[in-house]
């Protein structure tokens, strides 16, 4: 006879999972960080295709892709934050 797992335990562990994705996104969307923002996206794809929320697995897939440079310099320099500061501008 095997032993059935835990499901309050499991439950507790994937609500903390998620609760520490979503501070990590919070803090990459805050802070403007683009990588992070990109590698959360990543994450996201995984629930995105398990829940089957198809249209988000769709725009997620572009996005990612764009990002890996299969778009063109027009659509993939909006994608990137600039972190330049100018006279003009603050």
């Amino acid at each position: 006879m095997g032993q059935q797992p835990d499901l309050v335990y499991e439950y507790a562990k994937a609500l903390t999972w998620y609760g520490l994705l979503d501070l990590c996104q919070r803090d990459a969307i805050r802070e403007a960080d683009g990588p992070a923002m990109m590698t959360m996206w990543r994450i996201n794809m995984l629930r995105f295709w398990s829940g089957k929320h198809h249209k988000y697995l769709k725009a997620g897939h572009r996005l990612l892709a764009g990002w890996l440079s299969f778009f063109s310099c027009r659509y993939h320099m909006p994608l990137y934050p600039r972190r330049t500061l100018s006279r003009r501008h603050g």
